[in-house]
């Protein structure tokens, strides 16, 4: 099949690396794929990539890149479309809906996040992009939602049951080797929190630094913040950590994060909302607990409160931080049969059946 899997960029986020683990494991499967990008551009030129990556140019603007993508279905009559977050779902339903029935082709959409009015941002263009979902969410052919949570938050939208699949993220190209035991982190003399992810303000990372002085008065322990992440929190984060008395650590990105995080690490993840929490199901893949609240919701798919880590009831810093002495305790053990449906295999046979591909 000849499909186009439609994306804002493909390095930044959770949803970015999926959509290239999608893209990999459908090539591998024999299909005709290719990545068209709406916002990063430089994507196209990356030599590290090993697909096809065409940008739809979104720097003229929406209608632009409905205008773009239409004429990519024209001359590469593409079986199928799928789109990857809120805009490149818009963007892949808008040039559908106006073509000729014989040229359209199937229209997928993926979300990795809850939908809620309450959650949308405070720009516009959350906004709009909300109202949009609202409308015409209910015309895709299929929609994917990453998690059990995401995939009610689609109801919410219009989206018919009978057109909705939950399609755990590929997290890992095959199923990660088994890993020695941790010790406990209430063995060690100090503490580390470990922030994987985006430094804005709608993943709370100054959250970590509350929690960290709160860990430390209880525990007795140094407690120690690493942030394995950049963004414009950074400044903010630099500036708290001082008043609060808290040391961080600024690691910037790392590709392999998991490898650099300290073996008295617990990995906190303080959003208000997830669609799943990748970082949650990668530090599980090391035997490394984690934390984070259950009024999250996408979380209780990424992690297995008292086994792989603590859902927190509430998500104030005290809650937090009474997890993170609990997730103190735990002895993550060899999860492998839960990892294996974070795999790409799990996740092809999952969209492998909304294509109908009958080689699956």
């Amino acid at each position: 099949m000849q499909i186009a899997i439609i994306v804002p960029r493909l390095r930044g986020g959770g949803a970015e690396s999926v959509a290239r683990q999608w893209v990999a494991t459908l090539i591998q499967h024999g299909h005709e794929c290719e990545i068209l990008t709406t916002h990063h551009f430089d994507d196209t030129n990356d030599a590290t990539f090993d697909f096809p990556v065409t940008s739809l140019n979104s720097r003229a603007g929406f209608v632009r890149s409905i205008l773009n993508l239409q004429r990519g279905i024209r001359r590469r009559q593409y079986d199928a479309v799928l789109g990857v977050m809120p805009y490149a779902n818009l963007v892949a339903i808008f040039a559908s809906a106006v073509l000729p029935r014989r040229l359209a082709p199937r229209v997928i959409i993926s979300e990795h996040t809850i939908h809620s009015r309450y959650t949308v941002g405070v720009g516009l263009g959350p906004r709009i992009q909300w109202l949009l979902a609202r409308l015409t969410y209910r015309m895709a052919d299929d929609a994917i939602a990453v998690s059990h949570p995401v995939a009610a938050s689609l109801a919410r939208l219009g989206v018919r049951r009978d057109k909705t699949w939950v399609v755990l993220n590929s997290i890992f190209p095959n199923l990660p080797p088994s890993v020695a035991a941790r010790p406990p982190v209430s063995t060690f003399d100090s503490i580390g929190i470990v922030v994987p992810g985006r430094l804005m303000p709608a993943k709370r990372p100054e959250m970590a630094l509350h929690v960290a002085k709160l860990v430390r008065r209880m525990t007795g322990k140094e407690v120690v913040v690493t942030y394995f992440g950049d963004g414009p929190e950074k400044p903010h984060l630099e500036s708290l950590s001082t008043e609060l008395g808290v040391q961080a650590v600024h690691r910037g990105w790392v590709d392999h994060w998991l490898d650099e995080c300290p073996p008295n690490g617990v990995v906190l993840i303080s959003s208000p909302l997830e669609g799943l929490g990748n970082v949650l199901v990668e530090a599980a893949s090391r035997r490394i607990p984690s934390v984070a609240s259950s009024k999250a919701l996408g979380v209780a798919d990424a992690c297995i409160d008292g086994v792989s880590g603590i859902l927190s009831l509430d998500d104030t810093p005290m809650s937090y931080a009474k997890g993170v002495v609990e997730a103190m305790r735990l002895e993550v053990p060899d999860l492998s049969p839960w990892l294996n449906n974070f795999t790409q295999d799990s996740a092809y046979a999952g969209i492998s059946n909304i294509l109908g591909d009958e080689q699956s």
